[in-house]
């Protein structure tokens, strides 16, 4: 039994389905969690990640594995380079494309800022080539690189100069729905080193990976199902859910897999052992919205992704991009559709869930009326997706303290998804899923 139908949970169950019988309960009504897409006038938007770095090699317990391009292979995903620009933003009115370039950055500051913020940059480069690249799981990276969690994100580039950690602060709000000050250094610069390489996406963003998952394992999958208590006894596990009023299931299991949020596992796991409970309520989530704007023509193409300041959303990622190589140009008369990321913070939970619909999408409009004054007559719609526990936050000394005792398999339950890897992204849901799927192999036989 598999508890969560996003990329970890569906990467367990593809890892199983040709050696153990597999049942997957979702309490959505949609398969992939965070990865999920949508489509209008034949362009697939995202309603959660938009791309991916690329695939890397890793040495863990005495064996090399490259656990992500075999499956992407194998899953037929058809990944396409994001072309350049890929980055640029929008700060203090001032447009700066591919702030990732390791030439001259052009800058609307002072000289001693551009040297500040090339200086970043530059240490960036430094580190991977001191300490290689960072890698998931973090178990496989140096002892040093494991240090980094102890720090903050904020700690590491405090003396960069205003302007960087102006973009600093954007990035991870945008990435990680907090502050810097907030973010565990070894997350921030797995993050920021793979800006320096190659990025990839899929139209609509990663919920092509989870609609291949799902697609191999038709039939397996119950949605609108809610587990509210895994219980243990001789060897076997017992799950008890609700798929409606009224409705009680409870199915006997050899293992559970766990890869939904973990913020609920203390009130429904029976049994779990008190360093353990404290350890699941020590993990932190964002609260997050992700709009999309429909617009009959094209109001901006200068990059793949941009950041903003001083408006709700953190930064926005045009939809076609990736399809179009971004020829997609102002003044073409062609449809598009932009993805805006807009963190609200573990403090804006309750409002994220209460207020209506209205607030946010007139604070969004306030937004792109700034930047774009003309938008407002192209936009067609502005879809939300809500999410009041998003991404894991990563805060410092999560990944190296509560989630490695989190992770702890308990009897027969084994825990999944990117909350306990410490880091939102599909190599940490892959990982996750690969991590539990073997582990109950090597359990239950």
């Amino acid at each position: 039994m598999i508890i969560g139908a996003g990329i970890s949970g569906l990467t367990a169950a593809y890892t199983l389905r040709n050696k153990l019988d597999v049942k997957i309960i979702e309490k959505e009504n949609r398969i992939g969690g965070a990865s999920k897409r949508g489509n209008w006038n034949g362009i697939y938007y995202s309603y959660g990640a938009a791309d991916t770095g690329p695939s890397y090699e890793i040495e863990y317990q005495g064996k090399k594995i490259n656990y992500l391009e075999p499956l992407f292979k194998e899953l037929n995903i058809p990944w396409a380079q994001v072309s350049d620009p890929s980055d640029a933003f929008l700060f203090r009115d001032r447009l700066v494309i591919d702030p990732f370039c390791r030439c001259h950055i052009d800058l609307p500051t002072s000289p001693e800022e551009r040297r500040s913020f090339e200086n970043a940059i530059a240490y960036l480069l430094e580190f991977k080539e001191k300490y290689g690249q960072l890698v998931i799981p973090a178990e496989a990276n140096s002892p040093e690189c494991e240090q980094l969690d102890k720090k903050s994100l904020r700690e590491i580039f405090a003396d960069s100069g205003e302007y960087f950690l102006l973009f600093l602060e954007k990035y991870s709000e945008s990435t990680f729905g907090a502050p810097s000050s907030q973010i565990s250094a070894f997350e921030g610069l797995y993050y920021l080193s793979r800006e320096m390489e190659e990025r990839y996406a899929c139209p609509g963003g990663n919920a092509c990976v989870s609609e291949a998952l799902a697609k191999r394992l038709e039939g397996k999958v119950e949605l609108g199902s809610t587990a509210v208590l895994i219980e243990q006894e001789q060897g076997s596990c017992y799950v008890t859910y609700v798929a409606g009023p009224g409705s009680e299931t409870t199915l006997q299991s050899k293992a559970v897999i766990m890869a939904s949020r973990k913020n609920y596992a203390p009130y429904i796991i029976k049994g779990l052992p008190e360093d353990q409970k404290r350890a699941f309520r020590k993990v932190r989530y964002d609260s997050y919205i992700v709009a999309n704007v429909l617009t009959n023509e094209v109001i901006y193409d200068a990059a793949f992704a941009t950041y903003f300041d001083n408006v709700l959303f953190t930064d926005m990622v045009i939809a076609d991009w990736v399809v179009t190589n971004g020829k997609k140009k102002v003044g073409s008369g062609e449809p598009e559709v932009y993805t805006l990321y807009c963190p609200i913070g573990e403090r804006g939970r309750y409002r994220l869930l209460t207020e209506p619909a209205e607030t946010w999408i007139r604070q969004i409009m306030d937004g792109l009326k700034r930047y774009f004054p003309s938008s407002e007559d192209k936009i067609e719609d502005i879809r939300l997706f809500r999410y009041g526990h998003h991404y894991v936050l990563g805060y410092p000394g999560f990944i190296t303290g509560p989630r490695k005792i989190a992770k702890r398999p308990f009897g027969n339950v084994f825990f999944a998804k990117d909350d306990m890897q410490g880091i939102p992204c599909l190599e940490s849901a892959v990982w996750s899923g690969l991590e539990a799927a073997n582990q109950a192999l090597e359990k239950i036989g």
